[in-house]
């Protein structure tokens, strides 16, 4: 008489098991992954707007006006496209905030290119900062 308990191997129960376990963590895995992508694009997207910020403000310094010939940021951000190479994710402009001239103001937009990772980052497609440093929406900044 032969004894097959002697052969090892997997049995299907221990097989499906394993895809089940597979399969939940994976589920839990990849949506918590895509957020943090988006986090980290948003923050690239900010960074390049903070240092467009400190630009603008040592032209203000120097010049005492944020759209001055001399100051190149603010002349590369104003122009219809804005920089589409500043960030992967972002095209940055800027313009006049409100009806004030925009040698004492401006408001700096990002928005997020279409079809890309961050067209799908609700409420945050579209981040704002001003010369006062007020930044907006804030659960995004």
């Amino acid at each position: 008489m032969k004894n097959y308990r002697a052969v090892a191997g997997f049995t299907l129960i221990e097989l499906l098991v394993t895809v089940a376990i597979i399969g939940t963590l994976t589920a839990i895995a990849i949506p918590s992954y895509f957020n943090s992508v988006k986090k980290t694009n948003r923050v690239e997207a900010k960074t390049f707007m903070l240092e467009a910020v400190q630009s603008l403000q040592r032209c203000y310094t120097a010049y005492g006006r944020y759209n001055h010939a001399s100051c190149d940021i603010y002349n590369k951000l104003s122009d219809v496209v804005g920089l589409d190479t500043a960030s992967k994710y972002y095209a940055v402009t800027i313009g006049p905030d409100g009806n004030l001239p925009p040698t004492s103001n401006y408001k700096m937009t990002a928005t997020a290119k279409k079809n890309g990772p961050q067209d799908k980052d609700k409420g945050c497609q579209t981040l704002f900062i001003n010369q006062a440093g007020q930044k907006s929406p804030e659960e995004c900044w």
